[in-house]
């Protein structure tokens, strides 16, 4: 972001952000000098997303709608920009299949294709064989959210806007290119309610998987793998306790088998069908999250034989 000086009254004036990629290259020294740079991408625009690949690089910025940026990055001293390309949405991670195809997730794009829809994630596939016209093969808008008996309607659900860790930690992106299979997590929850009014939360804890066509260059829907039933569980104290990380955290795939992991369990599933080979519940927490731990060692105290010589504070 800059500031302008006007020559004439000595005011300032904001000017919005504004993007470079800087190559720097060691000295005689061993200190980074700079050897070359690109100004002036995209300005008032900002950088979402960036990926380096040997000689190329692809940046992600983003102010109503989505260009996608190929730099060629071969002479150091003389960065260029190759080519440009705007979809809707924006793309918050690039993940490389091969030298000529990207594959991206971000934030599906708003009404008209302009701005963010926060309740939809977006995954892209894009065709980069010629960087001077980069091109959206296919892309899928991913949803964790489901109709009812009570709606007819995602968007009269009343859930709320959903999410993926998968969009700003890469971690969670799990591509497993023998099978040509994207995992991502994707959660949401709605509010409860009874005659007497609101009565809780119901949570939506899944995990997206996406056929990737690399040679046809398509997306698929694979299936999902849902860990939601462990945290609605009818006697409520996992439901409170837990409500604060009811994601599915992680996703592996190890030979014929895709294993999720989230707070309160692990499943393990067949890739090819997704049918559940295994489940393991993993034990919550022993008492609310953000009790104080001093009031807990107090409660435990209180409960002390006097006959127990361990026991420090106690009533007969």
């Amino acid at each position: 972001m800059t500031d302008q000086i006007d020559q004439e009254t000595g005011s300032s004036s904001f000017t919005g952000p504004s993007n470079r990629v800087t190559i720097l290259i060691p000295d005689e020294s061993g200190n980074l000098i700079q050897a070359g740079l690109v100004d002036n991408i995209a300005d008032g625009e900002r950088i979402w997303s960036a990926r380096f690949i040997g000689d190329r690089g692809y940046l992600v910025t983003f102010e109503m709608i989505d260009p996608l940026w190929v730099l060629d990055l071969t002479d150091p001293f003389n960065p260029v920009i190759l080519g440009e390309l705007e979809v809707p949405g924006v793309s918050t991670y690039i993940h490389p299949i091969n030298e000529n195809t990207l594959l991206t997730i971000g934030i599906g794009p708003g009404v008209g294709g302009l701005g963010l829809d926060w309740s939809t994630t977006q995954v892209s596939l894009f065709d980069v064989s010629d960087p001077s016209a980069p091109n959206l093969a296919d892309s899928m808008k991913l949803t964790p959210a489901y109709t009812d008996s009570r709606c007819e309607d995602v968007r009269h659900c009343g859930w709320s806007w959903s999410w993926s860790e998968a969009t700003y930690e890469h971690k969670a992106f799990t591509y497993w290119s023998p099978d040509s299979i994207l995992a991502v997590p994707l959660s949401t929850y709605r509010y409860l309610y009874d005659e007497w009014g609101y009565s809780g939360y119901e949570y939506v804890s899944k995990l997206m998987l996406v056929d990737v066509d690399v040679e046809n260059q398509t997306l698929g829907g694979h299936g999902e793998i849902d860990h939601s039933s462990f945290y609605n569980q009818e006697d409520g104290d996992t439901n409170w306790w837990h409500g604060y990380s009811t994601s599915i955290r992680r996703s592996i795939f190890m030979g014929d088998f895709v294993y999720a992991f989230s707070a309160l369990g692990i499943s393990v599933h067949n890739t090819e069908d997704l049918v559940v080979t295994e489940v393991l519940e993993i034990p919550g927490q022993e008492q609310p999250f953000g009790q104080d731990s001093t009031e807990s060692e107090d409660m435990e105290s209180e409960g002390q034989n006097c006959n127990d010589e361990a026991a420090t504070d106690c009533v007969d």
